[in-house]
């Protein structure tokens, strides 16, 4: 090339320079979506302001948004930094996309609905939702921590304009969002498919993770107008080693992984510098590991540290100047004002049916307070509360500033089709080593449950039960009224039973052996529902078991009825609720066998009251059970042990009348992959008929705690919440040195 031709090159790549930038140049932050691997983003933003570098403009995709929308709102580095390595991501990741109707329950029962899955037999619908994993959390995370723009419709009015990417879940084209919901934006771009549920942007549009069309927004950049566009892609690397790709979970990550390069990468050229990280070891969803792929991140901002400060210098140069900000300097964020609820309104933002939601007045409390973080905590409590009672898919808020200046808070109410059948599946089971009369038992209470609950065209519950007696149960609740939030029907229940119906033959302990007992159970009567807190019923029941041991049939007719008002729903590691219930049987044998009226009474209460620190509680309890059914059957007892009954004694411990009052302390020590772990240590005193089935040969006496005894006792129990129910290990000890090591689901 001649000395003349280079010449000319040089002035006129100096003057394009200097006619692109002549109004100073407009620089993009472009941030890919990723995942979890979105973490290693946090770095580069930290870098670019210790080189003075402020973007006129961010953009992002997936997780990328997330993190650009923190960025926007006026959040500083380390605030992202500490924002987002402090929230739990493996909780948000567990919630469910939907909260079916709880399966009609049972007084005295601790099983729990455990594994569900809801289908439309008419619609062929499976899955109660169009995803694995629920949006109520996050939208309160984003929320709560963007609630002082949340006021802010036009993205170009934030602390620096904004654009989040989505794909529209029908056409398949790229949605740009630039207005409207904040929070909503994030949200509609972050749907990853079949994970998260999509989101609903407006009548008939849904959104689905904007990676599908455009993870890396390069080229939208230019057309804003940026003559230097930053940018890392986190998800691009997609050389996955062969072996790795061995089941359906990481040939799925690597498909769409694989959707995602190709946008991407085609774009590269759009941008001033695109930084990779190596984040080969990390998977989209590796949440656990926030502070190793931020590591990585730092690691490639300094292998391309020299890069950054090019660009600085080409920026400097073109006349503008570098500002760099203090690390540590209270963010722009934090300078503006919370706001002041004056309105609020509840709206139904579901394209579904319309459903019973909450009404103003649930909300009435908040009127008039500022959204500060405490009211924040509150209101974002009382939603999760209100989704659960309502079945709701999500129960989240926004405000909306109206032109008089007031600030409406906004309740949004978004659900899905509630009509929908369920299969269920449960366990209770337990093994106990207990120390009991004088020698030690290995004590064991297998019991599973499965069964299915059928909405349409009447309520029908069907359910198989495997413990001490194989049960099959049927049960209709044909609807007599329909209100707004409770229904009456009548109620009709069908139980056979085989197996154990004696303690002479129970299998609670090693040395006795299951029978061939069998029984029938029938029960005809009127229920009422209020939604999933109040249950009662009342009928007529009758019930006829046959011992194989003495080869008779035990005839009985009785009234029963049954309430039972919760806010736990048999949940061993709730912090907070209430629980009430109680059972009443009465009538008179039909065979000769027994000519006294005989009567069962049960009642329980407990209140569990939740700490300031909102990982501590005290509960105190009662229960009181006095059976006069005939006392060969196990339906003449009521269990004193277990983690419910008394200290010292396992699940299947057997008396007549019993009186229980404990005090109890709850602490939530620490997530396991989201599964919360908690302790619990209980302090009980107890009075209970000395009567033992178990040992025992005489008949026991008719009188009301007849041969008195007396016990005080302790449990400490570590607790497990997993979806199945609550995994449960400890000891129980009481007065009489009875002690009791139990490992089971509760």
């Amino acid at each position: 090339m001649s000395f003349k031709s280079v010449v000319s090159a040089v002035l006129l790549s100096v003057f394009t320079f200097g006619f692109s930038f002549a109004k100073s140049p407009k620089i993009a932050l472009v941030l890919s979506g990723g995942g979890a691997k979105g973490f290693a983003e946090i770095p580069l933003l930290e870098a670019l302001e210790n080189e003075g570098i402020r973007p006129d403009m961010v953009l992002g995709t997936s997780m990328g948004a997330l993190i650009g929308s923190l960025y926007a709102a006026g959040y500083t580095p380390k605030q992202i930094r500490q924002t987002l390595l402090s929230m739990d991501f493996m909780t948000i990741l567990n919630e469910r996309p939907s909260t079916p109707e709880k399966i009609p329950p049972e007084a005295f029962s601790k099983k729990t609905d455990g594994i569900t899955l809801s289908f439309s037999i008419a619609d062929g619908k499976f899955g109660s939702a169009p995803g694995i994993i629920g949006d109520q959390q996050i939208i309160c995370e984003l929320t709560n921590h963007l609630s002082r723009v949340l006021a802010i419709t036009d993205f170009d009015k934030l602390p620096i304009p904004f654009r989040a990417i989505g794909t529209d879940a029908i056409s398949g084209r790229e949605l740009i969002f630039k207005s409207g919901s904040l929070v909503n934006a994030v949200r509609a771009s972050i749907s990853i498919p079949a994970v998260f549920t999509p989101a609903q942007v407006e009548k008939g549009l849904y959104s689905m993770d904007g990676g599908l069309r455009n993870n890396l927004p390069l080229k939208l950049a230019r057309e804003m107008g940026a003559d230097i566009v930053i940018s890392m892609d986190v998800a691009s690397i997609v050389d996955t080693p062969p072996e790795t790709l061995s089941d359906f979970y990481s040939v799925a990550v690597q498909i769409f992984n694989l959707i995602i390069s190709y946008n991407a990468v085609e774009q590269y050229s759009y941008a001033d510098i695109v930084l990779r990280p190596d984040l080969s070891e990390f998977s989209t969803f590796d949440f656990m590991k926030p502070h190793q792929i931020v590591r990585a991140g730092e690691i490639c901002v300094q292998q391309n540290k020299d890069k950054i400060s090019q660009i600085a210098r080409q920026i400097e140069s073109a006349g503008r100047t570098l500002e760099k900000l203090d690390y540590n300097r209270e963010s722009e964020y934090n300078k503006m004002p919370d706001f002041s609820i004056d309105k609020i309104v509840v709206k139904d933002i579901s394209f579904s049916k319309p459903v019973p939601i909450p009404a103003e007045k649930e909300f009435e409390k908040f009127l008039g307070k500022t959204l500060n973080d405490k009211t924040k905590k509150q209101l974002t409590k009382k939603l999760g509360k209100l989704k659960e009672h309502y079945h709701l898919s999500s129960l989240t808020y926004s405000l909306s500033q109206n032109e008089d200046e007031s600030t409406t808070l906004e309740i949004l109410a978004n659900h899905y089709d509630q009509n929908m059948n369920q299969i269920f599946f449960t366990g209770t089971s337990s093994v106990s080593v207990a120390s009991y009369k004088p020698q030690q038992y290995l004590s064991v209470d297998p019991n599973f449950t499965a069964g299915v609950f059928l909405r349409t065209p009447i309520e029908s519950l069907f359910r198989l039960s495997f413990g001490n007696t194989i049960t099959f149960e049927t049960e209709f609740f044909p609807k007599l009224a329909d209100f707004k939030d409770s229904i009456l029907s009548l109620d009709f229940k069908n139980s056979l039973k085989y197996g154990s119906c004696s303690p002479a033959t129970n299998i609670y302990f090693n040395d006795r052996t299951i029978a061939e007992d069998r029984g029938i159970e029938l029960f005809g009567g009127i229920r009422f529902r209020h939604t999933d807190y109040f249950t009662a019923k009342a009928g007529i029941a009758y019930s006829a078991e046959k011992l194989i041991a003495t080869e008779k049939w035990h005839n009985t007719s009785y009234l029963h009825s049954e309430i039972i008002f919760t806010t736990l729903h048999n949940d061993y590691a709730s912090l907070y609720g209430g629980r009430l219930e109680s059972i009443f049987n009465f009538g008179g044998k039909t065979d000769d066998m027994q000519d006294d009226p005989i009567y069962d009474f049960r009642f329980s209460a407990e209140k569990r009251f939740e700490l300031a620190d909102e990982k501590n509680s005290i509960g105190i309890s009662s229960v009181f059970c006095s059976n006069r059914f005939p006392y060969e059957l196990n339906s003449g007892y009521c269990n004193f042990g277990g983690a419910d009954g008394m200290s010292g004694y396992p699940t299947g411990t057997l008396r007549r009348d019993f009186a229980i009052a404990g005090i109890s302390f709850r602490q939530k020590i620490t997530n396991l992959s989201g599964i919360p772990l908690l302790a619990v240590a209980e302090a009980k005193a107890a009075v209970s008929s000395d009567y033992d089935p178990f040992i025992d040969q005489d008949s026991p006496e008719g009188r009301l705690f007849a041969g008195r005894k007396f016990e005080a006792g302790g449990d400490l129990y570590i607790v497990l919440h997993t979806i199945l129910g609550n995994l449960v290990f400890g000891g129980s000890m009481n007065s009489s040195l009875e002690w009791c090591i139990t490992l089971g689901l509760r």
